[in-house]
């Protein structure tokens, strides 16, 4: 289990790490949003998967907010989980 547990989180801060290059990259934004979103389902499903929930605030106001929201969440999760994985060495 822990094992399982431990690959689970190195994957899902292996994820969050490419998509932040991507959405700090510099691609316009609106190719940042889509290929960013585009995994947003799947990285959600991996967090879910170890019981943690992706929870963010998306302003609707333009790629360049609603990309940067979300990321501000998905690197809040990466760094909780980078502090377990420390813990699980």
């Amino acid at each position: 289990m822990t094992t399982n547990l431990k690959s689970d989180i190195q994957s899902i801060i292996q994820s969050i790490f490419l998509l932040h290059h991507i959405a700090y990259s510099e691609a316009s934004w609106m190719t940042k949003y889509e290929l960013v979103f585009a995994q947003a389902d799947s990285v959600r499903d991996a967090i879910k998967k170890i019981g943690m929930v992706l929870e963010w605030y998306d302003p609707d106001t333009s790629y360049e907010d609603d990309l940067i929201a979300f990321m501000k969440a998905l690197d809040e999760i990466a760094e909780e989980l980078a502090i377990v994985l420390v813990a699980m060495e």
